[in-house]
């Protein structure tokens, strides 16, 4: 029942589904024929004719009403199970953000070095992360390290 519970937030509304076999059983319970007086035996063809057209599946075949009350209680029975859709794992966006650690990053020429500046905006950058959103930080200068795997903002 666990993967039914995952798609439907509430699976027992199947039993309502229950209902759809008994409209089916009421519909062949009830006969629609007329009583008919037959005074010559030619005429039993006919009678017997209409007794087949009466047989219970040729009733369900022609009847729309029936379709339609199927389908309604159908679409309740879905209703009441409640179908969820589960879009988490394909919201969000993979980011990775290269580092450098080089000497070029100490210049001055932003306050109050390249270094922290770049730092700042990976804050930020982290700070406005989406759901569903993963970051990975690697830093180099002359040779790479993994400074954060791909993760997610804890919430």
């Amino acid at each position: 029942m666990g993967w039914l519970s995952s798609i439907f937030l509430s699976p027992l509304g199947i039993l309502a589904g229950l209902s759809l076999p008994a409209v089916v059983v009421l519909y062949l319970l009830k006969l629609k024929r007329k009583r008919q007086v037959v005074p010559s035996v030619l005429l039993w063809r006919k009678s017997l004719e209409d007794f087949t057209a009466n047989s219970p599946f040729q009733k369900l075949r022609s009847n729309p009403l029936l379709w339609l009350q199927l389908l309604l209680l159908l679409l309740l029975t879905l209703g009441l199970m409640r179908p969820v859709l589960n879009l988490d794992a394909t919201k969000g966006v993979d980011l990775y953000v290269l580092l450098d650690r080089s000497a070029s990053m100490a210049a001055t020429d932003i306050a109050p070095n390249r270094l922290e500046h770049a730092k700042e905006l990976i804050d930020e950058k982290i700070r406005n992360l989406g759901g569903g959103d993963r970051m990975m930080i690697v830093a180099f200068s002359d040779h790479s390290e993994v400074v954060t795997p791909l993760t997610a903002r804890p919430r």
